[in-house]
């Protein structure tokens, strides 16, 4: 089933004849976010993160174990690495990929632009489509020694997906699917291009919490607690789509 994921990201669909890709900001566990661009030739990277940690995003695969390549901050002056395999810490690059355009902190908040030509021997491969990327993607309790993080800390499996911009066009603002009232109380409505057969709803950990098999006008939520929650929204294509849902 193809899926195209992401926590509180906006899904594009423009030109079909495009120069470049631009994709949203997404949420990561952990205070983390990472953005993707790319052009006919360069993929660039925005991450965000706490200036404290190591910050780590692997490209390619669901776990450690499967991805094969890896963009790292910490202290050094290494980005690329590639990954050792469970629980093993990541070793870098000979050869470094990633270059870094700017590296600032604010407060406590370090964000980093970086860019790589979009084929590189030995990495990843990014394609300048609107194809989605699946990631990994963690920190760690320290900014200078890379060391394992714990299954439960921050662990984070999402896709990237990017829409395609035309040449001199703006990204349009239409969703897939759209959620409202958000904030919500005791219920809320989803607005669909499409037909939607399931909606799941996970709490902030990753747990389950509700599952509507159907689509319905209005959904409950008067059970759940105040929080933030995770909505699955698949329609009837089977497509996915991860959205925030804030419960009052």
């Amino acid at each position: 089933m193809k899926k195209h994921l992401s926590f509180a990201l906006l899904l594009f669909g423009f030109l079909v004849f495009s120069q470049s890709t631009s994709g949203n900001l997404i949420s990561l566990n952990g205070g983390m976010s990472v953005k993707l661009d790319t052009n006919a030739t360069t993929a660039t990277l925005t991450l965000t993160g706490p200036s404290d940690s190591w910050l780590g995003i692997g490209f390619g695969g669901t776990s450690m174990s499967s991805v094969s390549d890896m963009f790292i901050w910490n202290a050094t002056t290494n980005r690329d690495y590639t990954p050792s395999g469970g629980t093993s810490a990541p070793s870098a690059d000979a050869a470094q990929s990633w270059v870094v355009s700017s590296d600032n902190v604010s407060g406590t908040t370090r964000t980093i632009v970086a860019t790589r030509a979009l084929v590189s021997t030995g990495n990843f491969t990014f394609i300048n489509d609107t194809s989605p990327i699946q990631i990994i993607a963690n920190r760690g309790n320290s900014n200078i020694n890379i060391g394992y993080h714990g299954f439960n800390n921050n662990r984070t499996i999402t896709n990237i997906t990017r829409g395609v911009l035309g040449t001199n066009e703006i990204i349009s603002d239409n969703l897939l699917s759209v959620i409202y009232p958000n904030p919500a109380n005791d219920f809320f409505e989803i607005q669909s291009v499409d037909k939607i057969n399931a909606v799941i709803i996970f709490d902030a950990a990753g747990k389950k919490v509700r599952n509507f098999n159907s689509s319905l006008e209005k959904y409950d939520i008067s059970s759940l607690k105040s929080g933030v929650y995770f909505l699955e929204i698949i329609n009837n294509k089977g497509i996915s789509q991860f959205e925030k849902l804030i419960k009052k």
